[in-house]
């Protein structure tokens, strides 16, 4: 099975393949047809899942691609305004997810965790904003670990993150 993710809901009939997707929606090519499905917040399908599959990714994967100049320019302008937006040295800001693990698409997103003593007052909003009115040229998601109650998602989206700034 293959997979990308996407934006927009779909439906699903029979997707083996998938273990779980969090809070997305995701495209399953299945023996060269597409399947779809739409998620809220969890996505599980009951059907016969390869071992070698872990939250939608191949478990063993070459290893990760340096990154380019393109690529560094604008993740070091995505973590200056985050740096910028949440000046408390109580909240740990870091890139999780592909683009921290080196195993990311061009179109792939910019997740950005943010990890505090308890929520972040105000929210992300305002950090979402100030990064979609940014120049950085990808679709950025902020997570407020603070409020994520699956630990199997923030297990996940701890291991190869890369720390920003760490809590003091």
């Amino acid at each position: 099975a293959g997979f990308l993710g996407r934006e927009s809901p779909f439906e699903v009939q029979d997707c083996p393949g998938i273990i779980l997707c969090h809070s997305q929606t995701l495209q399953v090519v299945v023996g060269g047809v597409n399947r779809i499905a739409q998620t809220a917040v969890h996505f599980y399908v009951k059907h016969h899942i390869p071992a070698e599959y872990t939250f939608g990714m191949p478990a063993h994967r070459p290893p990760p691609a340096p990154r380019t100049p393109f690529q560094e320019r604008y993740l070091a302008l995505a973590k200056q305004i985050c740096l910028a937006a949440i000046p408390d040295p109580r909240y740990e800001i870091f890139l999780f997810g592909s683009r921290a693990r080196g195993h990311c698409e061009h179109s792939s997103d910019v997740d950005i965790g943010i990890a505090g003593p308890e929520p972040l007052p105000g929210g992300v909003s305002r950090l979402m904003n100030d990064l979609l009115e940014s120049d950085v040229p990808w679709r950025c998601q902020v997570i407020d670990f603070a409020l994520v109650t699956d630990e199997n998602f923030r297990r996940h989206a701890y291991e190869g993150r890369e720390i920003w700034r760490a809590a003091n």
